[in-house]
This record gives C-alpha cells, structure tokens and sequence, in this order.
C-alpha cells in the first residue's frame, strides 16, 4: 500500500471516524501485534458519524518522545533505542515496525528540515544522526558531541521564540532583534517538556508530565494565559508533534506509548 494512501486514510480515519453512533472505547491489533487503543466519540456537528477522538500504539519500551514524517512516525524509546513505525489504516490505526535502532539510549528525537536525517540525543547528551531515507534500512552516518537537541519554537514571523526548559516550564524571547534577545517571559507555574504552535501561532499546546497537555493563548507573549488542560488517564505527556497538515497530534505518553489525537477534537474539549 502506498505511503501517500496510507497517510491520507489515517487523517479521514481520525477526522471521521468509522461510521455508527454513540461512544465507546475499543481495542485492536496493528499488523505487528502492537494493541491499539480507540476512544470514539459523537460528531456534534452531524450527530450521525462517529469521529475518532484519540488512539493508542503501544511500544517496546518507554516512549520519551516522537518525531513524525510523511511516511513514519520515529520514537525514542530510552536503552530501548528508537523503533521507526509506519502506520497504516483499516478498522482503526494500525503501525509496522519498520525498523528498530538498537544499542542506543533514545532521550529525544528530531527531524532535519529535509526529511532525510534523524537526529536522536543520548542519555549522554551526545547526537547520533541516521540517514533514514530508507526506513528499512537506516543508516548511521555519524554523531555530534555532547548537545542538547533544541527543545524551543520560533513563530512564523520570526518574532518569538518559545524554550521549553522541563521541569522549570517555559521560557519566551523576543528575537525579532536576532542580536539582542529578550527574554520577556517566563512561566513556571507548570513543567514544560515539549512544545507545538497551533492556530496561526497564536496558540500552544505544551507536554507538562503527568499533567497533560496543556493550552496557552500567545496574543501577549509577554503574559501567556493557560486556558485549558487534558489530563491522559494513567500516561503522561513527555513529548509532542503535529503531522505535516497540522490536524494530528502525536504525543509520547512515557510506558502508555503513542498517543494519536484528532486536534480538533481535543481543542473542542479544552473549550476551543
């Protein structure tokens, strides 16, 4: 089945769901054994579709965070290392293990800009860059020593950029002078693991452990305003990533594994 195919159904899946009514919750089986959890809820909108609110793939080991392309999603999984998994739909979503990265201790993962690299930090803060043009037969094509992947944001103008500094929350530069920064925020109130922008960049969803995830308008960088929160039962929010049509997020859970939610659905119950 091709990628492309296999993409697109994912997003009507989630967007739509399967047909039917009513609510419930059901579990599958992915063709690689992995269980895969589904909550289904009610299109408000129709009343008459059921629409995928949130679904589950299970990992090998601790998912710590994920990165996710057009054709795979790539998890760091701690001494697990990193399992490349391409997902794919029938009932519900179904994942392939491509290819699993072993003899690594996967903190986080990023992609290059192009596509072509997995970046992957260390327990030992150190780097090891994959070529993963091939996602069955990645290549590791060398290391940079001992630095942090970027855990920070830069809106779409170039204007803010937004630092998520862990258990010590967030942090919010000005950088529209690139040769002063300033910092002009800083929120502590909550842990801040992981970041995406949504909604033209007006608005943040940040991983903040076993809170959840968390919602923050941006109109004033200066003063962001937590508006909404969605506790995972039993999981936490380690790490978190949007497709590249910014419908899907994918958040890594810790032991619960992958987290696939429909955006719209999870802003609908954050009050948005």
């Amino acid at each position: 089945m091709k990628t492309k195919y296999l993409l697109s159904t994912l997003l009507i899946a989630l967007l739509y769901g399967c047909g039917g009514g009513g609510s419930g919750t059901s579990t599958t089986t992915g063709s690689n054994g992995k269980n895969i959890t589904s909550n289904n809820v009610t299109d408000k909108k129709t009343d008459t579709k059921k629409r995928t609110f949130s679904q589950t793939i299970k990992t090998e080991g601790p998912a710590n965070s994920v990165a996710v392309s057009d054709e795979a999603m790539f998890v760091a999984e701690g001494k697990n290392g990193v399992e490349i998994i391409k997902i794919g739909f029938s009932d519900s979503i179904s994942s392939e293990l491509l290819y699993k990265i072993k003899d690594i201790d996967a903190k986080k993962v990023t992609l290059s800009k192009d596509g072509t690299t997995l970046m992957v930090e260390r327990a030992d803060t150190k780097v090891t860059l994959v070529d993963i043009r091939d996602l069955t037969r990645p290549k590791i094509i060398g290391e940079k020593p001992k630095i942090s992947l970027n855990n920070d944001l830069t809106n779409k103008n170039g204007t803010y950029k937004y630092v998520a500094k862990g258990k010590d929350g967030m942090e919010i530069w000005d950088i529209s002078n690139p040769s002063n920064p300033e910092l002009v925020s800083t929120m502590k109130s909550s842990s801040c693991f992981d970041i995406v922008l949504i909604d033209d960049d007006e608005k943040a969803l940040i991983a903040t452990g076993p809170v959840g995830i968390n919602l923050l308008k941006l109109d004033n960088p200066k003063v962001p305003n937590s508006v909404g929160n969605y506790r995972i039962p039993g999981a936490s929010a380690e790490g978190l990533t949007l497709n590249s049509t910014k419908d899907v997020l994918f958040v890594a859970t810790g032991k619960s594994g992958i987290m696939v939610f429909n955006l719209d659905m999870l802003l609908d119950k954050l009050g948005y």
